[in-house]
């Protein structure tokens, strides 16, 4: 223990010192901003992709669920700006236009964190422009896939084992809740999953896959765990509303997606020092 004490203090300082000379937090203020202007985009394609997946209801239901971490303003905000939206209503030129612009807008907030976890990196980006915005447009393609497949897990399971149950005349009570538990570990593999995918495909630097688990385990484990306390402070204790008035959601939406870049920049910086 006294032999490792030494290196893990100097790998700790070795990061401390990446977020201060890197000015970490400030890059996660931009990365916040800009995912503020792009998560609208982001959610609007995410709902026009599921009603190829399968129906439009999916957001909604995984935005109820989201709510267990996500404070519940952040939930209402974009629930509100989506009912102002209909995405592929009809089958117009004007829809199928509309749709691409939203897509590419999207892609935005893939491009920022692009940027900042290059940054992060301390590395020159040389990739062509065309190459990163095809790539964050497949991005927003693949964190639509497993999106879809988590809201399946989290808001299905009960479907699932009701189905299952049809089969089975009796399932115990202790099966039942086991069933239902699994969801969310299932949930967390799939988190880290898409972490570890964008730790290793988004930024400029060529890792292997092994080499960004770390970060994707520490993105994973704090987003969950700091998202959920901070929805149970900002849902139970905090006064917002007394500091922003109006704006309160539109200000908790911006402080969760700041923590949210501080997570993600932290991750990419522990994945730079192994």
């Amino acid at each position: 223990m006294n032999v490792s004490y030494p290196v893990i203090k100097k790998y700790f300082s070795a990061i401390t010192g990446i977020v201060i000379n890197d000015d970490i937090f400030g890059s996660a203020a931009e990365m916040s901003y800009m995912l503020t202007l792009s998560i609208f985009p982001l959610m609007i394609s995410f709902m026009a992709m599921f009603s190829f997946l399968g129906n439009t209801s999916f957001v909604t239901q995984g935005l109820d669920e989201l709510a267990r971490f996500a404070p519940a303003e952040v939930i209402i905000v974009i629930k509100a700006v989506l009912k102002e939206v209909v995405m592929l209503k009809g089958r117009s030129v004007v829809a199928i236009v509309g749709f691409l612009t939203t897509l590419y807008l999207a892609s935005n907030s893939i491009s920022v964190i692009i940027k900042c976890l290059n940054k992060s990196d301390d590395i020159n980006d040389k990739r062509s422009f065309i190459y990163k915005k095809l790539l964050s447009l497949t991005m927003v393609f693949v964190y639509a896939f497993f999106l879809f497949l988590s809201v399946n897990l989290i808001v299905f399971g009960r479907t699932i084992l009701n189905l299952v149950s049809t089969y089975i005349r009796f399932i115990p009570i202790e099966t039942s809740q086991l069933i239902l538990f699994l969801r969310w570990p299932a949930t967390f593999v799939l988190i880290f999953v898409i972490a570890a995918i964008s730790y290793y495909i988004l930024p400029a630097a060529k890792r292997k896959i092994i080499n960004v688990f770390p970060g994707a385990a520490f993105f994973t484990i704090f987003w969950m765990l700091g998202s959920l306390l901070f929805s149970v402070y900002i849902n139970n204790f905090g006064s917002y509303n007394k500091v922003y008035g109006s704006i309160t959601a539109f200000a908790i939406l911006m402080i969760w997606l700041y923590f949210t870049s501080i997570i993600i920049l932290l991750g990419g910086t522990i994945n730079r020092k192994l």
